[in-house]
């Protein structure tokens, strides 16, 4: 862990070091008229107070396009540099990244710099809007993952009513989601030839979900079938799939043989144009 803390400071290091040292010929006046100020004071984070960390709450507006409206606190935490005055470097502010990551403890990564080149420096850790300390902050539900957590999944009228969706519709947005997913990563097991999503089982390649209006569609092939051969090709995979195909250029008609419901049946399918290369 601390080798990973060291190496991200030495990155924040060298790029914030670059930004610093270019801003030093112009020197701004800290607290100009206009600017929020931060009073300093302790800390409640442990780890912050042990490394004697000083924290505060700077305002800022709820909208930058209508600044003189409401007004938000973000948590801010700072780490004074301990060099003397003629060797001080000016501000490092530490981002979190995320979204949704709390980097108020952040400015103690001036302990893991190489050197102690940290040292030159003011730290400077924050909440962005709506995490951790920052005032006011998102609630989630912590039950989420767990196993009983609340139902989510629209399947009562109730449901339907407080979710504003309808158990369709969210079936619908899912299979586009799945499908969507899948394109933009060839392994997932899209296969744009047939626009369909397909996942591994024990029995074989089965079909996950299938594009409205598309090829597969077209065909009929339905979410559930179980894809047994192409062409008379047993397909067990997907190098499976993109060899039975391969062969045919889009349009071309390639006969399926699926598993439904216990019954083997024989679709007709029209390979689309792929808009991107069939998993593997």
């Amino acid at each position: 862990m601390r080798r990973i803390l060291a190496i991200a400071a030495t990155i924040t290091l060298a790029l914030g070091g670059a930004a610093v040292a270019s801003g030093a010929q112009a020197k701004v006046p800290r607290a100009a008229p206009g600017h929020p100020t931060i009073t300093w004071g302790g800390c409640a984070n442990a780890t912050l107070k042990a490394r004697k960390a000083e924290c505060g709450f700077l305002t800022v507006p709820m909208d930058y396009a209508r600044p003189g409206g409401r007004t938000i606190q973000l948590a801010v935490s700072r780490v004074k540099h301990s060099v003397p005055a003629a060797r001080y470097q000016g501000v490092m502010l530490v981002n979190p990244g995320g979204p949704g990551g709390s980097g108020l403890a952040l400015s103690v990564l001036t302990d893991y710099v190489p050197k102690k080149a940290g040292a030159a420096y003011d730290w400077i850790g924050f909440d962005p809007r709506g995490v951790g300390s920052s005032k006011p902050a998102l609630t989630c539900d912590a039950k989420y993952a767990g196993y009983r957590r609340p139902a989510y999944v629209p399947t009562t009228r109730a449901l339907e009513r407080a979710s504003g969706q309808t158990l369709a519709d969210f079936e619908a947005a899912f299979k586009q989601w799945l499908l969507d997913r899948g394109a933009q990563d060839p392994r997932r097991g899209y296969t744009p030839f047939l626009e369909a999503s397909l996942t591994r089982t024990d029995d074989g390649l089965k079909v996950a979900a299938v594009r409205e209006r598309g090829a597969g569609d077209s065909a009929g092939l339905k979410p559930g079938d179980l894809l047994l051969a192409i062409n008379g090709r047993p397909v067990a995979d997907y190098d499976a799939v993109r060899r039975a195909v391969g062969a045919y250029a889009p349009g071309k008609a390639v006969a399926l043989k699926v598993s439904r419901d216990g019954q083997e049946l024989d679709l007709s399918l029209h390979l689309s144009r792929p808009a991107a290369p069939v998993a593997k």
